[in-house]
Parts: C-alpha cells; structure tokens; sequence
C-alpha cells in the first residue's frame, strides 16, 4: 500500500496534473517531488496549485487506475433503481478513511469494498460536467 503516500496535483506553471510526494516549504508553500536519485536529491519539483492537491486512496478502481480524493467515480455493476451510480471520493476525517459520496442517492459508503465495481471517470476539477449531469 505504498501508493497511498502519492498525491496528485496541479502544477502552477503548466496547469498539468503531476504525481509525486507532497511537501511543504517553511513557509507552506506546497511543492510536489515527482522524481528523486537514490541519495534522496530532489530532481524534479514543482510548485503547485494547493486546492488541487488529492490524496492517493492506496486502491485501484476495476481498470487498474489509482484512485485518489476527488475523483469522480462510476459504478459499471448492475445497479437496481434508486441505488447509486456517481460519487465522489473523499476524505472522511471523522472517520480517517477515504469514502464514497454519492451524487445520486445522499449516502456515504467505504471505498475498499467497491474498487472492483466502480471505475475512476474524472475529477472534480477537470469534469464538473460530470457532476452536473447526475443532478
């Protein structure tokens, strides 16, 4: 479960999604440390946009993707009427666990047990067409 230490980003300078590990200067800033050497030099850092930073949930949809906070997912079972088809990972700090808000039906459930029926469809800040049009 190392993945779970990943975060995904914006970077200011290109607007582009980079991945790496999150860390923050002395004064806060947010850098985003998407390359080391084995001596631990950082190569490759990035400043990057705060509000765009999502955790790794350390799980991967049906596909194969990483599925991190913020992304919008889709269930690909056969769900019955009136059962969830769109939500949204998020980060639950009451419980310190990664769950699934559904845009669909107003219910949270624990992400683990659907990473075998859902698959990661976008994000909330490239796709909010996505979102829209479950409402």
């Amino acid at each position: 479960m190392e993945d779970r230490y990943l975060f995904k980003t914006k970077r200011k300078d290109t607007n582009e999604w980079a991945i790496g590990n999150l860390i923050h200067t002395f004064t806060g800033m947010p850098y985003i440390v998407t390359e080391y050497d084995h001596i631990l030099n950082f190569i490759t850092i990035d400043e990057v946009d705060e509000r765009t930073v999502c955790q790794c949930t350390g799980l991967k949809d049906k596909n194969g993707n990483m599925m991190y906070e913020n992304d919008i997912v889709k269930r690909t079972d056969k769900p019955k009427a009136g059962e969830p088809t769109i939500g949204i990972i998020e980060y639950d700090i009451a419980n310190t666990a990664f769950l699934i808000r559904w845009i669909d039906n107003p219910n949270y459930s624990p992400t683990f047990p659907w990473k075998e029926k859902i698959e990661v469809i976008g994000n909330i800040f490239d796709n909010k067409d996505l979102l829209e049009s479950e409402k």
